[in-house]
């Protein structure tokens, strides 16, 4: 059997009301003269109207207190499926009050928490966001530069090749170019005919 608690006030109230309703009759004793074979049943009549009253008193804490405490109970439920915005109006200057305005205190503590909870949230949402853009802007630049250092890299490997050819030129002599001499035959064959024209002279 689970335990409850207004059972056992169902119980506690009973046995009270029994209480009350056997000692009864011995207190009465004492002011009352008794008729033959009539303190039995006033006995068992007190023993009733004991157990009549006790039921009487469990019933109006059955009605009264837990119709309060239903209220703290919906409470409980909605805060339990995420909704905070209920509040527990109902005022008691007792223990029962003091339970609700606990309660009320510690919702609002939750509120609070879970505002302070969403606006971390958008700022971090918003950083976030913020260093993507850096990140991007970033890899924008990074690139932009590797394509002007490969651009530096060509130009410099053109020149460096402009000036090994260069050099090659600078190391290699010029050819230098021979003129044809006339040979001593042609000259030879000159001279008889030179010599014939002055003897026919």
């Amino acid at each position: 059997m689970k335990p409850s608690v207004l059972r056992n006030l169902l119980i506690g109230c009973v046995f009270s009301g029994l209480a009350m309703g056997a000692v009864f009759p011995f207190f009465a004793d004492f002011f009352v003269e008794w008729k033959e074979d009539m303190f039995g049943w006033f006995v068992a009549s007190c023993l009733v109207a004991g157990a009549a009253c006790g039921s009487a008193i469990y019933w109006l804490v059955h009605v009264v207190l837990p119709e309060r405490l239903k209220r703290i109970s919906e409470i409980a439920t909605a805060i339990s499926r995420n909704d905070i915005s209920h509040e527990c109006a109902m005022q008691s200057d007792d223990m029962i009050g003091e339970i609700i305005g606990a309660f009320n205190h510690m919702a609002g503590n939750l509120r609070n928490v879970i505002g302070k909870i969403s606006g971390a949230t958008t700022q971090l949402a918003a950083a976030a966001e913020e260093t993507s853009a850096i990140t991007e802007e970033t890899s924008r630049g990074v690139q932009a530069q590797r394509a002007e250092i490969d651009g530096i890299a060509a130009a410099m490997n053109e020149m460096t090749a402009t000036v090994q050819e260069v050099a090659l030129m600078l190391r290699t002599p010029p050819v230098r170019r021979t003129r044809r001499t006339t040979k001593p035959r042609a000259v030879r064959w000159l001279h008889p005919r030179r010599s014939a024209v002055s003897s026919r002279c």
